[in-house]
């Protein structure tokens, strides 16, 4: 996270025609990162006309917070680090609205020390903006000419009065619009300062990835896992490797196979010390027709989506991270991050109930996954890529050399343990039981769990491959076992319906 971003140079400045510094609502998006490398985003979603050459942009809808507090219900109304609304003049000055909806000024037009009232302050007084430099300066690695406006809070005679955005500064770039900006949301209660981190017109900087970005794997690729599984603070860990060992697509890429070369290796600390190793070659099918209807990663940071869950509305939310494996941007999906309270109407934290939280990368497929539920918490289930190897890049730190060295193949291969995968893991629609070591006139019994031990689907394995659908699961994560006919389990593990 601390590395430098790698930017895609598609164009330069001198090559785009003068903007006069009022790039600020182009076509598509534009990121900003915060100090802790969290994107936030402008989207614009529609214009209104109302004449006399003015234009009024909008933005999506987030969920944030609507107090410095963070305790009060959360504002679904606003909009991202510009604002919901954004009203741009034929005279170059563009309005922008804060959480009350006060109005904040900037005059792109504005010359050489010339100043302007950016924003009412409490107590008749007000925030003023100047431009105190023309400068040449670095945008997301190109070269352009950029406006320093520093402000200077003033009550209502005009005189200096102590504030905290004195002395500070936000850059206005002649091609690219704002490249340092102050959360407007929060202005002037507080100085959440943001820079420019891409931008789709013209493309530059971070940019939003597709499913077909997140899958894009080739021969050769390699990735190490680790996870665990705590039930009360006890319970198993895993370490595995994936290679990729063919790559199949098929149509104009409406999807593709991957033949994977997969070990791993589980043990149990503790009183149920134990080790158990699988080693095998799978196949993982991503149909992006299917997956176009999924719009999990299209979503920007904190857009706001609800959906119904049984008597609550469980509010899923969005962010992106940079950096987070070798700078490479990281779709953040937490399914479970507020509830919505019909007695109170009111979207807050859950009271109570688990968490579902998704990492997902391009080239490098979901890098992460964290659920935990209850208390203590009682369940605790976390998945970390740890290590990955795609062409000459590489990045974090291997579980063994090989499968060689994390499964020994002959020990394992000795010792017929039966084993069972479900594949695609995670399911989207049908799956398949896999079983090895499968000794036929031997019926197995397949049980799938909820998250609170409720049984919902139980399937008869009666051959090594058996097919079943994902028809009357809901989305989520699910834990299965696989019973012989004495009772005893064979194996168990966990399962992600999307």
């Amino acid at each position: 996270m601390k590395k430098s971003l790698l930017f895609l140079l598609f164009s330069f400045p001198f090559l785009l025609p003068a903007q006069n510094y009022q790039n600020i609502c182009s076509p598509g998006i534009t990121f900003f990162k915060d100090k802790d490398n969290y994107l936030k985003a402008f989207r614009r979603d529609s214009v209104q006309l109302p004449g006399s050459n003015d234009s009024i942009f909008y933005s999506y809808t987030t969920i944030r917070s609507s107090s410095l507090d963070n305790m009060t219900c959360k504002d679904t109304t606003n909009g991202d680090a510009l604002g919901r609304k954004i009203y741009k003049k034929a005279d170059g000055r563009v309005l922008f609205f804060n959480k009350i909806n006060d109005t904040i000024a900037l005059n792109t037009m504005a010359s050489l020390n010339e100043s302007w009232k950016y924003c009412e302050l409490p107590g008749n007084g007000y925030l003023e903006a100047r431009v105190t430099e023309i400068i040449t300066d670095s945008v997301l690695g190109l070269t352009d000419q950029v406006k320093v406006i520093s402000f200077q809070a003033k009550n209502s005679a005009g005189t200096n009065i102590t504030n905290i955005f004195n002395q500070k500064h936000i850059k206005l770039s002649q091609h690219y619009g704002l490249s340092e900006i102050y959360d407007i949301y929060w202005t002037p209660d507080d100085t959440v300062h943001y820079i420019l981190a891409g931008k789709t017109n013209p493309a530059l900087g971070i940019q939003p990835f597709t499913w077909k970005d997140v899958y894009n794997f080739d021969v050769g690729d390699e990735f190490h896992y680790y996870d665990y599984y705590h039930y009360n603070s006890q319970g198993p860990y895993w370490n595995s490797i994936k290679k990729i060992l063919a790559k199949t697509v098929y149509g104009n890429n409406d999807s593709v196979v991957y033949k994977i070369e997969f070990c791993q290796k589980e043990w149990f600390p503790g009183p149920s010390t134990g080790i158990q190793v699988t080693y095998d070659t799978i196949f993982e099918t991503y149909n992006f027709t299917a997956l176009s209807n999924d719009l999990t990663i299209q979503r920007l940071p904190d857009e706001f989506v609800s959906r119904v869950e049984g008597q609550l509305y469980d509010i899923p939310q969005y962010s992106r991270q940079i950096s987070f494996s070798n700078n490479r941007s990281v779709q953040i999906y937490d399914g479970i991050a507020y509830w919505f309270y019909p007695d109170t109407h009111c979207y807050n934290y859950p009271f109570e109930g688990g968490e579902n939280t998704h990492y997902y990368s391009p080239g490098l497929g979901q890098t992460g996954f964290t659920y935990t539920e209850g208390p203590d918490p009682m369940i605790d289930n976390r998945e970390y890529l740890v290590y990955y190897k795609k062409g000459s890049e590489t990045w974090g730190t291997p579980v063994a050399t090989d499968c060689n060295a994390l499964v020994p193949v002959p020990s394992m291969t000795a010792a017929q343990k039966t084993v069972v995968r479900i594949v695609p893991n995670p399911l989207e629609t049908n799956g398949t039981i896999i079983v090895k070591n499968y000794f036929p006139g031997d019926p197995l019994q397949l049980i799938i769990y909820d998250f609170v031990g409720r049984k919902v689907e139980d399937v008869i394995v009666n051959s090594e491959y058996t097919e079943f659908s994902k028809e009357n699961l809901s989305s989520g994560l699910y834990f299965f076992t696989l019973s012989g006919r004495s009772g005893s389990i064979i194996e168990k593990g966990k399962i992600l319906i999307r």
